[in-house]
């Protein structure tokens, strides 16, 4: 999936550790990692560069360190679904298709798809990323029979003994910097993990860890935000359920920039969404504390931008 807002040399250095990690036989979820920006620092990351240098004490620790969850951001039933060995794999391995890419000014979507010859489970993403400000993850897990599904966050080292989780019916994540909101009352928990904020390093870190047990399918719609000193945490609601043709979500408590209203075709594919007038694949509406509303739509085609004031005709 695409790393927003990675500067051209970062780009560069990420498609080599990808084609590191592919040959290392890592799991899909490696091919299905985003990472979110905030500058001058990153607030989610991925777990590692290329993890055959990384600084840990003997290489026995280095092969424990690969053959765990660590580096995971979906698990099924609590396991890696393509175990590591060292050298080039052998076997069956993941794939992962990118379904759609989109974009305009102010609205950014992909989605892509992943299987393991492992299990059942298919493992389904949507990023959109919003005006620049925030990002919206669907995460779709599709299987056969009931599954353990965990899905894993993985924050920067900054956010150690700082971050703080919230259950109930509304559950979050507070961390420097950072608000994950979570779309239904998902058990959520954080973790002791390890990422790479440097080539080669490794550092503690935590991991939220959101989790749906006993269920063939499940679906995880969570908002990714960055947060200033001070600032509550934003709120999420999520108008849709699971089976509707389109996903419509509700986002408030972000100062300024009022209420957004965000929704997108299920499926992918180009339909009617109803908040907007016309068919797309995505928009948002965002109603301004004046009463002002801008939309912002995707189609696939010629993504469009529209603005209003409260007294004029829509």
């Amino acid at each position: 999936m695409r790393r927003h807002g990675v500067p051209p040399r970062e780009r560069t250095r990420a498609r080599r550790d990808a084609r590191a990690r592919l040959i290392a036989c890592h799991r899909h979820e490696d091919r299905m990692m985003t990472v979110c920006p905030q500058s001058p620092q990153r607030v989610l990351c991925v777990t590692d560069r290329e993890d055959r240098n990384i600084d840990v004490a003997d290489d026995a620790v280095s092969q424990w360190f690969k053959g765990t969850v660590a580096r995971s951001t979906v698990t099924v039933d609590g396991l890696d679904q393509v175990s590591y060995r060292p050298g080039r794999p052998k076997g069956p391995l993941p794939r992962a298709t990118l379904l759609g890419r989109f974009q305009s000014d102010t609205l950014d979507l992909s989605w892509g798809e992943a299987v393991s010859p492992c299990d059942d489970a298919v493992h389904q993403r949507r990023i959109l990323f919003v005006a620049g400000e925030y990002w919206v993850i669907e995460d779709r897990l599709i299987g056969a029979r009931p599954h353990r599904y965990d899905l894993r966050f993985h924050l920067t080292p900054d956010a150690s003994c700082h971050a703080v989780a919230y259950g109930g019916g509304h559950p979050a994540v507070w961390a420097p910097g950072l608000a994950l909101v979570f779309g239904a009352p998902h058990k959520v928990a954080l973790q002791h993990g390890r990422v790479s904020p440097r080539f080669a390093i490794s550092e503690s870190a935590p991991i939220v860890v959101v989790t749906e047990d006993e269920t063939c399918d499940a679906r995880f719609i969570t908002l990714a935000a960055p947060l200033a000193a001070g600032a509550p945490l934003p709120r999420m609601r999520v108008r849709t359920g699971g089976q509707a043709p389109v996903t419509v979500i509700e986002i408030e408590g972000r100062g300024r920039q009022g209420r957004d209203v965000v929704a997108w075709t299920t499926g992918g594919d180009r339909g009617p969404l109803g908040i907007v007038a016309g068919a797309g694949r995505a928009a948002v509406v965002r109603t301004l504390t004046d009463g002002t509303c801008v939309t912002w739509r995707v189609d696939g085609d010629a993504p469009s931008c529209q603005t209003w004031s409260p007294n004029s005709r829509r």
